[in-house]
């Protein structure tokens, strides 16, 4: 139930329970995520994922939600400002749910809180993200939210042995 689910921003102390979130969704079976667990594992230890999510958390156009449901995390949600001056205006965005926590709402209410987020930042005027083509129920949301198509990179990944297309959204705010 929608009610039982807590959103909020991550914390430091979150770290152990994030990284064993992303490895359980990157280690389901044709996942919509670009990295593998031990690719991640490898980029991500401990004490650079505890870093990362103090930086967003000190950022006045990066966030960092994470959807709870008691103490087991069931989605979570990356808004990544730049620092760079000609970029400034724009967010990219990473969403994920638990697979048997999907089509409930929880990547729904992620993404509105985010977006509410960004519209009260005075600096976020664009929010854009990568979405895998065959990840229908994604991109029906993200179109529902105001999302656009702004293009396609064909073969752009490969992954489970086969090359993927994936569109290029954005929200204008």
């Amino acid at each position: 139930m929608m009610s039982d689910i807590v959103v909020r921003p991550a914390r430091p102390e979150d770290t152990e329970r994030v990284l064993a979130y992303l490895d359980e969704i990157l280690r389901e079976p044709h996942s919509n995520l670009l990295s593998d667990p031990e690719e991640f594992a490898r980029r991500f230890p401990p004490d650079r994922e505890r870093a990362f999510i103090e930086q967003v958390a000190a950022s006045d156009t990066s966030l960092f939600l994470i959807a709870e449901e008691g103490d087991e995390i069931v989605g979570q949600l990356t808004l990544l400002g730049s620092e760079r001056k000609a970029l400034r205006h724009t967010a990219t965005l990473g969403i994920s749910v638990r697979r048997d926590r999907r089509n409930r709402g929880i990547g729904r209410r992620l993404m509105t809180e985010a977006i509410a987020w960004a519209r009260d930042r005075s600096t976020l005027r664009r929010i854009e993200l990568n979405v895998f083509v065959r990840n229908e129920p994604a991109v029906h949301l993200y179109r529902s939210l105001g999302f656009e198509i702004e293009g396609r990179r064909r073969r752009s990944i490969y992954k489970d042995g086969e090359y993927i297309d994936d569109f290029i959204m954005a929200l204008l705010l």
